[in-house]
């Protein structure tokens, strides 16, 4: 028989665990550089399934250590620096937009406007939706998060050129680099971000009432 896990942090716990563990960053050239390679699953889906194994959150050594173990045959073909390359990309890119996935989706859920709030893995592989909500009157939105940065936007990109696009619509949700670098050494969503999320219902609101009429 499968067994199925589900795992939910508070927003305010998670910022707290951060301030205990705050992120550490590495080196961007060498995750942009000799650690820009496919791995043999999906960074994130470690990440979950670390998650959901646990039960608790961890730090980002705790996680390459996950990867490691999962992904040994395929690190032993790599040469030295693109291992240290894939350890500062799981630092530095996968681990962050992890903790912010799961933020997010607290933030979400607490605001009890939803039905259901969705964290999948699968469709941030896929293309990039990190969270699909359902609102109460069954309209249905995914949301892709992203940073307000050159290279975010430049990353976007390469995902839908090489994934494809998400199905439905997606609203994109900014985290802005003016906000302070707080709790634990990150910037952080707040449920304020969101509004492009509660316009677009509303729109979507405003065409179904249209069409009905």
């Amino acid at each position: 028989m499968s067994s199925v896990r589900l795992v939910y942090f508070e927003g305010a716990i998670i910022k707290e665990y951060c301030a205990l563990h705050p992120i550490d960053w590495q080196s961007q050239e060498l995750a942009n550089g000799p650690g820009n390679l496919l791995t043999p699953s999906p960074a994130l889906e470690v990440f979950f399934e670390t998650l959901t194994d646990s039960a608790r959150l961890f730090d980002q050594a705790e996680y390459w250590e996950a990867a490691s173990t999962k992904w040994a045959d395929w690190l032993n073909t790599l040469a030295d620096e693109q291992k240290l390359g894939v350890k500062a990309r799981m630092y530095r890119n996968f681990y962050p937009s992890a903790i912010d996935s799961l933020h997010a989706w607290s933030l979400l859920v607490e605001s009890g406007k939803f039905a259901y709030c969705m964290l999948d893995t699968a469709q941030d592989t896929v293309s990039k939706r990190d969270i699909t909500v359902c609102t109460k009157d069954r309209l249905s939105v995914g949301i892709a998060l992203s940073i307000a940065t050159k290279e975010s936007r430049k990353w976007m990109g390469h995902k839908r050129q090489y994934r494809g696009r998400a199905s439905g619509i997606v609203v994109p949700i900014l985290l802005s680099m003016d906000k302070p670098r707080k709790p634990g050494n990150k910037r952080w969503y707040s449920i304020d971000d969101f509004k492009p999320l509660w316009i677009t219902l509303e729109e979507l609101r405003s065409e179904s009432q249209q069409a009905a009429d």
